[in-house]
């Protein structure tokens, strides 16, 4: 993936493998190379909207763009005609990418090129509109382009984005979030394995709803439960007793909430219900 003039990178140059992990320091470029993603291969409607600070040096001139291109690979068998939809007139143009050096050719001249696509992403801002435009187009050579021109590229129809979908685990230094069972295509890749944990979340949502050791019966809180208790039953008659229960413990948001979260004492999640 190549990006130019994108929040703080003006320039700059990154080849994936294929389970990359991220890491360095704040302020280092991560969350700009997954946004510069995602502005490739995410869904448009999930691409948040940008703005002049996305821009380089935050000040984008009329003539200034974001430009990503990004290069896919694993086509199968490395053959254009199996990708049909992909290498076809008004799509794209078949490259080999040779991965050691991470340069594109036009023709294989070694086996071990890969076939590959390019995507390009370009965005320019409006100073009338005061917003951004943005075009996803097939970036065919590397010539200087201007995809908003009368004779702009062939554009990247949504079903293609679709195949190329991912998903990004995302931590941090206090572990309070790492994963959710949520994510809508980490859901689809559990469905496509056949492998619904369901016996799992339904372990885990029992497990919530009667804990091995109620909250309320530590020493510490105990007296607290009982004088409130014995304060309610001078108060009215028949009243309830109240306990210390996780509320929100269905099966839908066990799944929602990050597992790191359900392994955190379960006194920050307890609210006073009446039995």
């Amino acid at each position: 993936m190549r990006i130019e003039n994108f929040r703080g990178v003006r320039s700059g140059f990154v080849q994936f493998g294929r389970h990359p992990v991220l890491v360095g320091d704040n302020n280092t470029g991560k969350t700009t190379l997954i946004e510069a993603l995602t502005l490739v291969l995410g869904r448009d409607r999930l691409v948040r909207e940008l703005t002049e600070h996305d821009f380089f040096g935050s000040n984008p001139q009329p003539a200034d763009r974001i430009k990503v291109v990004a290069t896919v690979t694993d086509f199968p068998g490395d053959d254009p005609e199996q990708s049909s939809q992909w290498f076809r007139d008004e799509r794209a143009v078949v490259k080999w990418l040779d991965e050691a050096t991470g340069h594109v050719h036009p023709a294989r001249n070694n086996p071990s090129w890969k076939l590959c696509c390019q995507l390009g992403v370009q965005a320019r801002f409006d100073h009338d509109s005061l917003a951004v435009e943005t075009v996803r187009y097939f970036h065919d050579h590397d010539d200087p382009i201007d995809p908003f021109a009368d004779e702009a590229p062939a554009p990247v129809p949504g079903k293609l984005i679709q195949e190329l979908s991912f998903y990004l685990v995302r931590a941090s230094r206090t572990w309070d979030k790492v994963f959710s069972w949520g994510n809508e295509l980490f859901k689809r890749t559990v469905l496509a394995a056949a492998a619904q944990p369901s016996g799992a979340l339904l372990a885990e949502r029992d497990r919530l709803r009667a804990p091995a050791q109620p909250i309320d019966a530590d020493p510490g809180i105990q007296p607290l439960i009982e004088n409130l208790n014995s304060e309610l039953a001078r108060a009215f008659p028949n009243a309830p007793k109240v306990q210390l229960r996780l509320t929100s413990t269905d099966s839908r948001s066990v799944m929602d909430e990050p597992p790191r979260l359900l392994r955190r004492p379960v006194a920050l999640s307890q609210t006073l219900i009446a039995a």
